[in-house]
């Protein structure tokens, strides 16, 4: 049986969300699978199997944009994908993972690189090893002036104030644009099921935040994945690097393993391993990470990341046509980049 959900119906209709969280909790092990609970977002339920979570540009148009992996078992993809390509054929898919990629690839859909995700084996990660100089300078630099607390071990958290960390931090690092969305989950001020806070103090204020996301398979909680962090203007240079480093240092202790760092887009595209891309649109995607600054700071982004030294995996945009560039201007626009 075949059901067609959105995500305001779903929370709406507790007994709709848990069935949508049961299948995360089962089948949720790529960075994205929480990702998908968010406004806007779209679930093709295949009773029994899983869903795939998807955008439309518009409520009126026949186009679709997958986020992620299918949120099922992998055994079943391939009969959830025609299912879905059955009722959507219009459909791109975007940041899913190698082994997707190539079933679509052999469905004669182009695998593009579009970025690398960045996780972290919590058990081996070593400030003091390898090039992370930087971000030995920003801890250093934050000791003795910033506390972190998760938000259990506060009485009271101010709203209002996550609310002006979070506007401060849109002015300074986007410049006053909207928030992001799709790719990037949009900021939520209030505990989540499954969501892990941290919050980092100077002086008794509030400073900065970090909101990680869970990530299971089989119903067990493998790791987090760092889905909000910033920081105010007043707080110290280094204060994200911190605040994301003890919080780490806390998960590790939990025996949590993995800590996804998430999407870094359009970096590293020259490390695909595929070469099932189409050239034009991989040669454009590269010039939005070149030059693309106005957009968003791709390449921060990507270079705070690399000094973690994680492990780096590449996630493709999967596409039927060649250069689709239309396409790529409707999926910023969903992401309401532009």
């Amino acid at each position: 049986m075949i059901k067609i959900y959105n995500y305001e119906l779903i929370r709406k209709e507790p007994e709709k969300f848990q069935e949508i969280f049961n299948y995360i909790k089962k089948y949720g092990s790529h960075t994205m699978a929480y990702s998908t609970l968010q406004p806007r977002m779209n679930y093709f339920i295949v009773e029994g199997i899983g869903f795939i979570a998807y955008a439309k540009y518009k409520k009126t148009s026949n186009k679709r944009y997958v986020l992620g992996d299918p949120v099922c078992d992998f055994m079943k993809i391939e009969e959830i994908l025609k299912l879905f390509l059955e009722r959507f054929p219009k459909t791109t898919f975007v940041q899913v993972s190698q082994p997707i990629s190539k079933i679509l690839n052999n469905w004669k859909f182009y695998a593009t690189p579009l970025g690398i995700e960045t996780s972290i084996d919590l058990n081996e990660f070593n400030i003091s090893k390898g090039k992370k100089k930087n971000l030995r300078n920003n801890i250093r630099n934050c000791k003795g002036k910033v506390r972190v607390f998760e938000d259990t071990e506060l009485e009271k958290i101010s709203l209002n104030r996550i609310h002006e960390i979070s506007e401060d931090w849109l002015k300074k690092e986007k410049k006053g644009k909207k928030e992001l969305r799709f790719l990037a989950r949009p900021f939520v001020s209030i505990p989540e099921i499954g969501t892990r806070r941290f919050f980092a103090f100077k002086d008794d204020e509030m400073i900065g935040f970090i909101i990680f996301n869970p990530i299971y398979r089989n119903r067990e909680l493998i790791g987090y994945s760092s889905d909000i962090l910033r920081t105010s203007s007043e707080a110290p240079r280094g204060t994200g690097d911190f605040l994301l480093y003890l919080s780490m240092k806390k998960l590790k202790r939990e025996g949590i393993p993995i800590l996804g760092l998430g999407l870094s887009p359009f970096y590293g595209l020259e490390k695909d391993s595929m070469d099932f891309s189409d050239k034009p649109t991989l040669f454009l995607l590269k010039q939005i990470y070149n030059k693309g600054s106005s957009l968003y700071s791709f390449s921060g982004l990507a270079e705070h990341k690399i000094q973690f030294e994680g492990k780096e995996s590449n996630v493709y945009f999967c596409h039927r046509n060649s250069f689709p560039i239309l396409d790529i201007y409707k999926l910023f626009r969903i992401c309401n980049a532009i």
